[in-house]
């Protein structure tokens, strides 16, 4: 799946299964802080994204950041390695103490 999203324009509505480990509820959390067109996880900084459902739910797993930051990571990087692409990866290196950096955030590339 992740190789359909660098050939979808930026405006493309974000649904379940778009980016793999990304189903309903981590569609429906990435909606509240306005995070719904596929470019704008591309530009997303998923801590940041993190805290503002913290803010507006109240307390959330942990593991929906490493969901965030794997969508983060696929939107940037069509071509990311496929075990970097299931959200219990980037929880195992969280416990781990050893977090990649995720692929650098776009130019603004107007729109794509």
């Amino acid at each position: 799946m992740s190789d359909e999203i660098s050939l979808l324009p930026d405006a493309t509505p974000l649904r379940p299964g778009l980016f793999r480990s990304c189903g309903p509820a981590p569609v429906a959390d990435l909606a509240l802080p306005g995070i719904g067109r596929v470019g704008a996880p591309r530009r997303a900084d998923p801590e940041a994204l993190f805290a503002v459902l913290r803010r507006r739910q109240g307390a959330q797993d942990i593991c929906l950041l490493d969901q965030l930051r794997c969508v983060t990571a696929q939107a940037r990087d069509p071509q990311l390695p496929a075990p970097r692409r299931d959200w219990f990866w980037w929880s195992r290196q969280r416990k781990g103490g050893r977090l990649p950096p995720l692929p650098p955030a776009p130019e603004d590339d107007n729109g794509r």
